[in-house]
């Protein structure tokens, strides 16, 4: 068949309000072979008969099928995703959240295209994902930046794992995949409750399987999720999703450091004790007595102390590689240009005492907010 069937898959969980953008932007695709899953993980707000009438309305020739799959209670992204590509029919599957949306009408037909140009034991085809504000109106930053690019083009898949042992450079709304895949290595591993794209995508490439990289923005993905760290207050997802990066440094990385560099092992080792130290800190000594906690503060000091060092290195690195930083100083050359050598020295002494409060409300915020927090954790 010359445009083999695509399951794409939907997930739900209480985002009902964005589902019909969602919808819509799959509505919209020209590729003429679609199944539609729609896959609600228990929320509070899910309408299927809304979305039954809307979908009647709306929906053309080139969807072929439609499915819900509704759990009556919450079994997690992973788990959800895994019980609807079994459920597929189509060659190929793609996945992406409610509260998202394709980035234009052709997304689908480029994947395919791309699959078409490699053999059939190829299994992944990959592109860019536009990470948006919550309106999905306004381009935040690209999440494949352009040296992690040039890796998925160039390195073989054991490259790319040492790569992504500190972090996941794929996108897994903007991914797409042959189903013959699962069938072969297995399906998203369920020890993991809300991340399925960093540990498949390290198991993956552990495995030899090629990420092909398409230069496309094929997803607009919301501000706001559980990754974002402001899912509306839920506690209980973001400690699931901390537990979820822990576990997956402890089962797909340490096992196989012989894979990475020794350069690349100390700052894996040094990612994991501090992820590992906040998550004790964030949910399970907030409950212990006072001196469990005081003993935690003191054996854990150091990686404290390093943490905010690290962070407010980010911070730095962050501020002078950021369109920010460059709009100033392309702001401040044009503002120079025309002064006099006096006027240059008074407006640079102004820009260097705005930059030195800049740089001091982080330095605030590194540190003295945080020992703040560990005082009252203390007592």
């Amino acid at each position: 068949m010359n445009n083999p069937l695509v399951s794409v898959i939907i997930l739900s969980y209480n985002n009902f309000s964005y589902i019909y953008e969602a919808l819509r932007s799959l509505l919209e695709q020209d590729y003429s072979n679609i199944e539609l899953i729609i896959s609600d993980d228990g929320s509070k707000d899910f309408n299927k008969s809304e979305i039954e009438d809307f979908l009647l309305e709306n929906k053309k020739n080139n969807i072929k099928n439609v499915n819900f799959l509704i759990n009556e209670k919450n079994l997690g992204t992973v788990k959800s995703i895994n019980n609807a590509i079994k459920k597929s029919r189509g060659e190929f599957v793609i996945f992406f959240a409610a509260d998202d949306a394709f980035y234009d009408h052709k997304c689908l037909s480029k994947f395919i295209a791309a699959f078409k140009k490699l053999p059939q034991d190829e299994f992944i085809v990959s592109a860019q994902l536009g990470m948006y504000d919550i309106s999905l109106q306004k381009l935040i930053k690209l999440f494949v930046s352009k040296q992690h690019i040039e890796l998925l083009k160039k390195n073989s898949p054991k490259e790319l794992f040492s790569e992504m042992a500190n972090k996941c450079i794929t996108a897994a709304a903007s991914t797409c995949y042959r189903k013959k895949l699962f069938e072969k290595v297995g399906y998203f591993d369920e020890r993991y409750k809300l991340i399925e794209d960093w540990s498949s995508a390290l198991k993956f490439s552990r495995l030899g399987i090629k990420y092909h990289y398409v230069d496309f923005i094929a997803f607009k993905h919301r501000d706001g999720g559980v990754s974002h760290g402001n899912v509306n207050g839920e506690k209980r997802l973001n400690k699931k999703y901390d537990l979820d990066l822990i576990n997956i440094m402890k089962y797909e990385v340490l096992p196989y450091l012989n894979l990475l560099s020794e350069a690349q092992k100390k700052t894996f080792m040094t990612f994991y004790k501090s992820h590992e130290w906040r998550f004790k800190y964030n949910y399970v000594f907030k409950i212990a007595s006072r001196e469990e906690r005081r003993a935690f503060i003191k054996n854990n000091l150091g990686l404290i102390l390093k943490s905010n060092y690290i962070d407010l290195k980010r911070y730095f690195v962050d501020q002078l590689d950021g369109k920010k930083f460059k709009l100033l100083i392309f702001s401040i050359f044009l503002i120079l240009f025309p002064l006099s050598p006096v006027e240059i020295v008074r407006f640079g002494w102004f820009i260097v005492n705005i930059l030195i409060i800049i740089t001091a409300y982080q330095l605030y915020r590194i540190f003295i907010l945080r020992a703040y927090d560990i005082l009252k954790f203390l007592i």
